[in-house]
């Protein structure tokens, strides 16, 4: 088991219809990225995992274009 430095810090950016996510986390871990839509549901939904080579990694969320509203979390593991 690998010890996490610092938890992981995901930033988001629009460019053009695209929401961009940026994920600044240890290399050589496998981070998972939920949403959801709602922040008063309890469940989130997986989006990836995420294996960094470097730090930080970008990571474009195509299906956000279909959601008017989304809110994010990096897990590390």
């Amino acid at each position: 088991m690998r010890v996490v430095d610092a938890p992981p810090r995901l930033r988001l950016r629009q460019e053009s219809s695209l929401l961009v996510l940026m994920l600044e986390a240890q290399a050589g871990l496998t981070y998972r990225i939920e949403y959801k839509a709602d922040l008063s549901t309890t469940n989130w939904t997986h989006l990836v995992d995420l294996s960094l080579h470097s730090s930080p990694f970008t990571f474009i969320d195509s299906g956000a274009t279909n959601s008017p509203v989304r809110f994010y979390r990096a897990l590390a593991p």
